[in-house]
């Protein structure tokens, strides 16, 4: 069977209506671009007979994504950082599918980091995908706080990379 072919005028008109729906289009930013530097940077001072190191690409267009900015923004300027996975795991018992939860706290951060000798606890809730704080992660956050730790709250790398800057002045390293 041959598929209907439009005409261009048709895909035009199709385009105009479907313009309203469409999502913006990604632009990254310049902070995720500096981060790309500072990470080839530190690749030649690593690997310094490699003439052509291979970039690594960043973004924060995801969460995951802005996940992995963040701790390597961390990471390449002296602090230490690590993702903290909550989730449980499915197994198979007695050929049935089960799930055992995580044994991580309900409510816990996505990232758990030292910056110059400060505990912070970062949860990311990206900006383009709308996400929300549930209750456990509200009590984790004031908990967090009421034992002195710093809790941010990540919604773009140019957002967090500020809060970093002005709640821990930056990076001693």
């Amino acid at each position: 069977m041959k598929k209907a072919s439009r005409n261009k005028s048709q895909e035009a008109r199709i385009l105009q209506q479907d313009k309203g729906t469409q999502k913006k289009r990604y632009k990254k930013p310049d902070s995720i671009k500096e981060l790309e530097v500072l990470a080839l940077e530190k690749k030649r001072e690593r690997y310094p007979n490699n003439p052509y190191p291979a970039p690594k690409k960043y973004s924060d267009k995801t969460s995951n994504e802005l996940t992995k900015a963040i701790i390597a923004y961390i990471d390449l300027n002296g602090g230490q950082a690590e993702r903290i996975s909550s989730m449980g795991r499915k197994i198979k018992k007695r050929g049935k599918d089960i799930w055992i939860p995580g044994t991580s706290r309900n409510g816990t951060a996505d990232i758990s980091a030292t910056i110059n000798g400060r505990s912070v606890k970062i949860e990311v809730k990206n900006r383009r995908t709308k996400d929300r704080m549930s209750k456990t992660q509200e009590s984790y956050r004031a908990e967090v706080e009421k034992a002195g730790g710093i809790y941010l709250i990540a919604r773009d790398f140019d957002q967090i990379k500020g809060e970093i800057d002005k709640q821990l002045g930056g990076f001693n390293g």
